[in-house]
């Protein structure tokens, strides 16, 4: 089997756990190198997850909205934990959505702020909010479905 340079190099490290971990890689490596990207998905589905929590906690204490109800959906970080795309999800007409996103991003820099106070990153990420209509289109298929009679 031939191994990519990088692997052969870093196979001959004299650090013990790298050393350790490259020969696995190349005795494995299809199972390695599976593990490894599990890891890294691993790792940033944790990061989004915490920053969707403490996103929640933030809006919820400090801003106010006009739609009765604004809540995080999702967050999608990526890879080099730059950027994060918060879906938003709120409830009334579409004028108190597109406000409540307006309120979001005329508070972005203050919510990055206590972010970074709370959540302990390298580099704290710059935050896009998105209106979230996955509620809206899950209605509407069930709706669509009833009306076929399935």
């Amino acid at each position: 089997m031939v191994l990519p340079f990088f692997i052969r190099r870093l196979a001959r490290s004299k650090n013990p756990a790298l050393h350790a971990y490259f020969i696995r890689v190349s005795l494995y490596m299809g199972i390695s190198l599976y593990i490894l990207f599990l890891e890294m998905k691993h790792r940033l589905q944790r990061i989004c997850e915490l920053l969707k929590r403490e996103l929640g906690t933030l809006i919820l204490r400090d801003l106010r909205f006009d739609a009765p109800l604004v809540s995080i959906n999702s967050v999608d970080i990526t890879p080099d934990l730059k950027n994060a795309h918060v879906y938003v999800s709120a409830l009334g007409n579409d004028q108190q959505r597109k406000s409540a996103i307006a309120t979001l991003e005329a508070h972005r820099s203050q919510l990055q702020q206590a972010l970074s106070k709370r959540v302990v990153l390298k580099n704290t990420p710059h935050l896009h909010f998105q209106l979230d209509a996955s509620i809206e289109r899950g209605t509407r298929i069930i709706s669509l479905m009833d009306e076929l009679g399935l």
